[in-house]
C-alpha cells in the first residue's frame, strides 16, 4: 500500500454539483446553471482529465473543464436570447463601437500559447496551464 496515498484511487471519487459549487460558487444561480447541467458537464470533464496524472488535483481539473463548458454554454444561451445563432461565437470580442465611441482591448494578454479554444474562458486558461504541469496525455487534447 502506498503510504503517501493510502487509497491510490481516492482522488477518483464521484464529483457532485455540490463539490463543484464549493470550488466555483459563482455558478450557484440554479436558474442559469441547473444542477443537472453541471452534473452532465462534470461527467464530460472527467474525459479531459487523467486521474492517474492529476492525482490529488483531479477534482479541480474536472471542475475547471466543467466551469469552462458552463461559460461557453451560457454564452450560447445569451446569443439565442437575442435572436442570434447559439454557438456561433468565434472568439473573444476585442473591440466595440457605439456611435462615435469605440473601445478595443488586447486579448493576447490573457491568452496562453497553444491553448486554442481553452483561451475562451479564464477557467479554460487555468486548465490549460495545469495540463502543461501535469503532462500531456491523449485524454487532455
Amino acid at each position: 500500500m502506498n503510504r503517501m496515498h493510502p487509497n491510490p484511487h481516492e482522488h477518483e471519487k464521484e464529483i457532485t454539483p455540490c463539490d463543484f459549487l464549493g470550488l466555483f460558487p459563482e455558478f450557484s444561480d440554479t436558474a442559469s446553471y441547473p444542477p443537472c447541467r453541471i452534473e452532465t458537464l462534470i461527467h464530460l470533464g472527467r474525459k479531459f482529465v487523467s486521474a492517474e496524472r492529476w492525482q490529488d488535483s483531479y477534482r479541480y481539473g474536472v471542475c475547471l473543464v466543467t466551469a469552462h463548458q458552463l461559460v461557453l454554454s451560457q454564452q450560447a444561451a445569451r446569443s439565442a436570447a437575442v435572436g442570434a445563432t447559439p454557438g456561433m461565437d468565434v472568439g473573444i470580442v476585442t473591440s466595440k463601437s457605439v456611435g462615435s465611441v469605440s473601445k478595443s482591448m488586447d486579448a493576447s494578454i490573457g491568452s496562453v500559447d497553444g491553448a486554442g479554444p481553452w483561451n475562451m474562458t479564464i477557467y479554460g486558461r487555468q486548465y490549460w496551464q495545469l495540463v502543461q504541469i501535469y503532462g500531456s496525455g491523449g485524454m487532455q487534447f
